[in-house]
């Protein structure tokens, strides 16, 4: 979501780099085994993605209330 909202301003390509960043992210995550200590990696991880994407969606708000 990033990525394209940046993209937005700074063209394309940026928009491109994001969305290509964030697709390996998903595919290197997918085949990860799920055993007991791979599940707590996976949910500590998935906890810190939480905390930045709610620091992202701060941040886009503020960006809006400023462009207007």
């Amino acid at each position: 979501m990033l990525a394209i909202s940046t993209g937005a301003s700074d063209g394309l390509g940026s928009t491109i780099l994001g969305l290509a960043v964030a697709g390996a992210v998903l595919l290197a995550a997918g085949p990860v085994r799920t055993d007991r200590l791979a599940g707590r990696v996976m949910a500590a991880t998935g906890r810190v993605v939480a905390v930045g994407l709610v620091l992202v969606g701060i941040w886009l708000a503020i960006q809006g209330v400023r462009e207007v």
